[in-house]
């Protein structure tokens, strides 16, 4: 997916919250730290595009971040779930 894809997708997903102004700075900070790369570069109709793809570091990255994520998820809900059912008694 080249970067306005990018951009595009994330403004549909985000319901418009999240824009081209916070993507690229992201794309161009997770490039410098390994975990994606520009896999191809073209213009056409005068535009540059660069497709991006993740790297082997950037899986290992997404998928131990995704991991933390669900344990400090679930430990929030069960948290959360401990207020509403204490705030009912």
């Amino acid at each position: 997916m080249y970067g306005y894809e990018l951009t595009q997708e994330l403004k549909k997903r985000s319901g418009g919250a999240f824009t081209i102004s916070v993507l690229y700075p992201v794309l161009y900070r997770l490039e410098e730290q390994g975990y994606v790369e520009v896999v191809r570069s073209e213009v056409s109709d005068n535009r540059a595009r660069s497709y991006y793809g993740i790297t082997q570091r950037g899986e290992a990255y997404l998928q131990e971040t995704w991991r933390e994520y669900q344990r400090i998820s679930s430990v929030f809900c069960d948290l959360m779930k401990g207020v509403i059912e204490d705030d009912a008694q």
